[in-house]
């Protein structure tokens, strides 16, 4: 195992989820309904919440951000590079009684290569922050008065694309225990460090590194909240259903390409002497033979 990693010249003073632009008092949910799509793929729907609005008959997930504010040292200050561009950040779904990655830990940096999420690797469990470059949001963000030298703030964006689609492949249960399983959102902040040879932790831009590592600055976590599948989901009258009227068995089985195709009208050309039989059909009552009508003899 690695030995003690040297003092930062910096540190984690805090850090928590936002979404930019959006004016809901609430970010999170306490419940989340999950569907199957193609290849077994598993998607929270609505997460973190439907933003502007809910959108039907898609992924309706919304990005997420991770704010991160470091304190920095004086030596860190003239630093070249500075240490903030050694930070990551890489979220993921967690049921609360999983092993979690605590402070200090680390994970290679092929390991997580390999279990981030990407168009080639759907069933990656990592979801990369992609750090914010452009400094009016973090000017903004930044607290009145304080400059850069004072406080360093990142902004990472998770799933920061149209449709977001949040992957959670879960495996769920028919008991009660397994239905009722809290989960959260953990967002992990990294320092990208290494080891040599003997163990020893170096810069990941020495020569002498051995291993490149992620190591656990801190740990960022939403509410709980509990992850059923949305075919046992009840009718949600302050929700848009999941699917329209008349949908078919395997509409939810739809491909990134399919959720475009909203309701469209279709209109259905019908054979006018079958629509006339049809309508007298419906107004015209059954004759019924004379011997089985009642007798109207007098009483």
């Amino acid at each position: 195992m690695p030995g003690t990693p040297p003092l930062l010249p910096l540190e984690v003073s805090s850090a928590s989820f936002f979404r930019i632009e959006c004016s809901h008092p609430q970010l999170f949910q306490s419940e989340y309904k999950r569907s199957n799509r193609t290849k077994g793929l598993k998607i929270i729907r609505c997460f973190p919440h439907c933003c502007p609005e809910h959108i039907d008959r898609s992924y309706c997930g919304t990005s997420l951000s991770v704010r991160v504010d470091l304190s920095v040292s004086q030596s860190a200050a003239s630093a070249d590079p500075l240490p903030c561009e050694n930070i990551a950040v890489f979220a993921r779904f967690e049921a609360v009684n999983d092993v979690s990655l605590r402070p200090s830990e680390c994970i290679e940096f092929e390991t997580m290569a390999a279990g981030t999420q990407s168009e080639d690797n759907l069933e990656g469990q990592w979801v990369e922050g992609i750090r914010d470059r452009p400094s009016g949001l973090v000017a903004a963000l930044r607290a009145p008065g304080m400059s850069s030298d004072e406080q360093i703030l990142l902004v990472f964006h998770l799933n920061g694309k149209p449709f977001s689609r949040w992957y959670y492949d879960w495996e769920s249960g028919a008991n009660k225990a397994q239905r009722l399983m809290k989960h959260v959102l953990k967002a992990y902040v990294f320092e990208h460090c290494a080891v040599d040879a003997n163990d020893d932790f170096v810069s990941f831009t020495s020569r002498q590194a051995y291993k490149d590592l992620y190591r656990v600055l801190h740990v960022v976590t939403s509410p709980e909240f509990t992850v059923i599948s949305y075919r046992r989901t009840p009718s949600d009258p302050n929700h848009t259903a999941l699917l329209p009227p008349h949908s078919m068995p395997g509409d939810e089985m739809l491909t990134h390409e399919d959720t475009r195709l909203s309701h469209t009208s279709v209109t259905v050309k019908v054979d006018p002497s079958l629509a006339q039989a049809d309508q007298a059909a419906q107004v015209r009552p059954p004759e019924i033979p004379a011997r089985l009508l009642p007798s109207m003899g007098k009483y």
